[in-house]
């Protein structure tokens, strides 16, 4: 916990986190889409409000995380597929209306 309130303090910059929160008044929809992993990234996500968090998935044994990750690293090409399932599964009437540009 207290390395996760350390990140959100001193990594994220004041003018980035002030812009979310514009979004977030002007009623956006907001999603962390991010190579990070989900023990790091989905606390930072709950602490910050964002509505998802897509992100890499480490492998897990048990209570334990093991080496290596569930399914696809979250970047690149997989960044956009995942925002496109969040989107076609959250909010089909805006997926629809990105897949026509």
């Amino acid at each position: 916990p207290q390395s996760r309130h350390r990140v959100a303090a001193g990594w994220l910059r004041a003018d980035t986190v002030a812009r979310l929160r514009w979004h977030q008044r002007m009623g956006h929809r907001i999603v962390l889409v991010s190579a990070s992993l989900s023990p790091y990234l989905r606390p930072l996500g709950r602490r910050l409000g964002v509505d998802a968090v897509l992100c890499a998935e480490p492998l897990r044994s048990g209570n334990e995380f093991a080496d290596g990750l569930d399914g696809a690293n979250c970047r690149a090409a997989e960044k956009v597929r995942r925002l496109e399932q969040w989107l076609a599964e959250q909010h089909p009437d805006i997926a629809d209306n990105v897949n026509s540009l």
